[in-house]
This record gives C-alpha cells, sequence and structure tokens, in this order.
C-alpha cells in the first residue's frame, strides 16, 4: 500500500509544473499591452489547477468518512494513515488555492496595465488636440444635453 507520502510525489510534480508555468507567463503579465495570448495561457493554468483540486478534494472526503462512519472497519493503525491523507490533501489544496488566487491577481494586473496604458495614450492625443491651433475641432465646446419631457 502506497503511503500519504506517495500522495506528494504524485502530485509535487505537478504542482511544481504548474509553478513553472506560471512564472513563464509571469513575465508577459507586466507589459502594459493587451496579449491575448496571455490571458488565455492563465486561464488555462487556472483550469487545470481547478481539475487537479477537483481530483485531489475526494481523497479527503473519502478518508473522512471511512473514518468516521466505519469506525469498526477501519483499525486504529490504519486511522492515522488515512488522517495523514487527510493533512496531505489539505495542504496540496492550499497550494493549489494559493496558486489560483495569484492567477486571478495576475490578469486583473494585467487588464489594469493595459488599462492604465489606454489612459496615457487618449490623455496625449488629448493634449495633441488642445496645442494645434489649426485643428477643426479646437474650438468645440463640450455639448450638454438636457431631458426634455414632452407633455
Amino acid at each position: 500500500m502506497q503511503g500519504p507520502h506517495g500522495l506528494d510525489d504524485n502530485y509535487q510534480p505537478i504542482v511544481a509544473k504548474f509553478e513553472q508555468d506560471f512564472e513563464a507567463i509571469e513575465a508577459d503579465i507586466f507589459t502594459d499591452r493587451f496579449d491575448r495570448l496571455v490571458i488565455e495561457r492563465l486561464y488555462a493554468l487556472k483550469r487545470q489547477l481547478l481539475q487537479l483540486r477537483n481530483a485531489a478534494l475526494p481523497l479527503a472526503e473519502i478518508s473522512a468518512e471511512l473514518m468516521r462512519l466505519h469506525e469498526d472497519l477501519i483499525p486504529k493503525e490504519l486511522r492515522a494513515y488515512f488522517r495523514d491523507i487527510q493533512d496531505h490533501v489539505s495542504r496540496l489544496v492550499g497550494l493549489i488555492d494559493g496558486m489560483r488566487d495569484m492567477l486571478t491577481t495576475a490578469m486583473q494586473v494585467n487588464l489594469d496595465l493595459v488599462a492604465n496604458n489606454q489612459n496615457e495614450v487618449v490623455k496625449q492625443l488629448a493634449g495633441w488636440l488642445g496645442c494645434d491651433p489649426g485643428h477643426p475641432h479646437r474650438d468645440l465646446q463640450p455639448v450638454r444635453h438636457e431631458l426634455r419631457v414632452d407633455a
């Protein structure tokens, strides 16, 4: 029977690969241009983490059910084994949740950087428009709209 440390042995390379993938994407996140591919890669990684989480959680639930509902079938020496499984799965789920939070934050940071860059471009365009005395729209005043209700 493979122990709960085998659980770590099986999941650690997967988690390490996810961390490597995120680090590879991370440099592309902190640009001020929108790159759909970066967002797609982040989203795919987040989806894969969710799949791993969903695969691991039933192990903890089954272990808890076996110990709680079938004490007569589970010898005392195996209860520690099932508690270890729960602990290892809890740590794994914690790692996964932390990575998913970082991915969500990374997506938001990227979108915020893109929005800030767009705001700067709009400011520059507005400045250029205001500096050109020959521009046909230079003297236009803002249009004010009033809501009228005809009776």
